[in-house]
């Protein structure tokens, strides 16, 4: 697949269509400065004042107002900027819905930057949900200048709350979709918009579970590789999200806020387990059915796999699961090895929940993590200078089939299996010992023991503590489960509770508000 050269918008594109947006479109001490920024091809990092006076002069507003709304752009600015759409907006024939794509971006992620700041300096109402730029506009305006100008400036910035059509999602696909990694971020936002859309045109939770969701989006696509593509990223993730696959290209750190929402959405119109896996397979077969059809993008189909062997494992299907475990590492195999390493442990733990291991299927894996100087087991070979009759028997002790067995629930989320269908999971042992983020090894048979927690062994803690304090989910479960003493001090007196509610106390993490729940139970 040939990855087209990566364009960003210009500042000139984007001051130019900034100023449109806004009802600047004539203004032309804004139009002088724009000019200034026609060599550069990278955003800028700041948003210039003057451009921010030019929104906000003081022919319509007070010095106070702009004063505040400067810092509120500047800050929203320099976030929507970190946004970094890898998008050729500039320069090229084909495209000829620039403002549209910009107007779009504008209104689905500036927009929202630039109401939490408003509401941080107290401009704004943080239970104001529509309108809000309108609402601060009468507040501040100066009526006896409403011209026409001032008039054609109001009109604008009062509709900017509002979405763009449907038909906008067609537009972006055609014109404005690269082969990069970020794909999926606007992958993000379009399932959003979309989901949005049914909802308010009265589609019910019911129907969009019956009639899935890719179809829909699938009728707004032409045929050419960026639809396929966009396609791909799309239903990748949908499922990746909904099984939890962990992989850095699909829950991006810096757009995570946009994954989580997303999911939230799906999670909130697909109600149930059951129902979720089955979505989930939907766009599996979505997936690779796209593929089969766009044998360029043969190098993503291991994602398929994967998925589809998460969803058998979680279904029950235990031999379906390795089976495709296998067919995912091959894939990997014939690229560049990308997240083989994650890929076999699952497959090594998928084996181990077997009645009778199979010794063929081990082998297979632990060949290839040999040959990829993976250290999944006691094996510790050069492959390259194995003997040429060299035959691997018995890779895995028992011990070790156990041990993998043990931490089944440390690499798949207990909740995510179909416990009535998955019999496999009757005999799995108690673990002693877990690993937190931070690699410090925590003692469940000792759920209240201290611990040393920096590298010098002066800093001590209960281990339900520290475990809070890298917000560690699975772990604080699991200490909550073997019976630690939610009330436990340190020696700074801090018990579980006020750790947890110790940083960002008026807005808890995702992280936070699950420990929170799970230690108000416990308390």
């Amino acid at each position: 697949m040939q990855t087209p050269t990566l364009q960003f918008p210009t500042g000139t594109a984007l001051l130019r269509e900034m100023a449109n947006h806004f009802g600047l479109k004539n203004y032309t001490g804004l139009a002088k400065q724009v000019d200034e920024y026609t060599d550069n091809i990278h955003y800028p990092h700041y948003f210039e004042e003057s451009f921010i006076k030019a929104l906000f002069t003081t022919k319509y507003f007070s010095a106070k107002t702009q004063s505040k709304m400067i810092h509120a752009f500047k800050q929203a600015m320099q976030e929507f900027y970190s946004f970094q759409l890898l998008f050729s907006l500039n320069g090229d024939a084909h495209q000829k819905t620039t403002d549209d794509f910009l107007n779009l971006m504008i209104s689905v992620k500036f927009v929202p930057i630039l109401k939490h700041h408003l509401v941080s300096l107290g401009y704004v109402s943080k239970k104001q949900k529509t309108h809000f730029l309108r609402e601060l506009l009468k507040q501040n305006f100066n009526a006896k200048k409403l011209d026409k100008e001032l008039q054609d400036r109001f009109r604008v910035w009062g509709n900017l709350d509002e979405l763009p059509d449907p038909q906008n999602l067609q537009l972006i696909v055609k014109d404005h979709i690269h082969f990069t990694k970020q794909i999926d971020t606007l992958s993000a936002l379009l399932t959003a918009r979309a989901l949005d859309s049914l909802y308010k045109n009265g589609v019910t939770e019911k129907e969009i579970s019956d009639q899935e969701f890719a179809p829909f989006i699938q009728q707004h696509l032409n045929t050419e590789n960026e639809s396929a593509y966009i396609h791909l990223s799309l239903n990748e993730f949908i499922f990746s999200s909904l099984l939890q696959i962990p992989k850095d290209n699909i829950i991006l750190e810096e757009y995570k806020g946009n994954a989580e929402g997303t999911l939230a959405l799906l999670n909130k119109r697909i109600q149930g387990l059951s129902d979720q896996l089955r979505f989930s397979l939907t766009n599996i077969d979505l997936f690779m059915d796209s593929i089969n059809q766009n044998l360029e993008f043969e190098s993503l189909r291991f994602s398929g796999h994967w998925a589809k062997a998460r969803y058998c494992l979680f279904t029950g299907k235990l031999d379906d699961a390795i089976q495709n475990y296998l067919e995912c590492v091959e894939c990997c195999m014939r690229y560049d090895g990308r997240n083989l390493e994650q890929v076999l442990t699952e497959a090594f733990t998928a084996c181990s929940l077997l009645q009778t291991p199979k010794n063929d299927i081990l082998r297979k894996f632990a060949n290839i993590a040999i040959r990829y100087h993976l250290r999944l087991s006691k094996v510790d070979l050069d492959f390259d200078n194995l003997p040429q009759k060299f035959k691997l028997e018995n890779v895995f002790e028992t011990w070790e089939l156990i041990a993998f067995r043990a931490s089944t629930y440390e690499v798949f989320d207990e909740e995510l299996f179909l416990m009535e269908e998955c019999d496999f999971l009757k005999n799995i042992p108690k673990q002693k010992f877990l690993m937190l983020k931070d690699n410090i090894r925590i003692d469940l048979t000792r759920p209240n023991k201290v611990i040393k927690v920096d590298s010098q062994n002066t800093v001590k803690m209960p281990q339900l503590l520290h475990a809070i304090q890298v917000r560690d989910v699975k772990a604080v479960k699991a200490l909550l489960d073997a019976g630690a003493d939610v009330n436990q001090m340190s020696i700074n007196n801090n018990s579980a509770l006020t750790m947890c509610l110790n940083d960002n106390i008026l807005e808890l993490t995702a992280e936070q508000r699950q420990i929170l729940s799970m230690l108000l139970e416990h308390t």
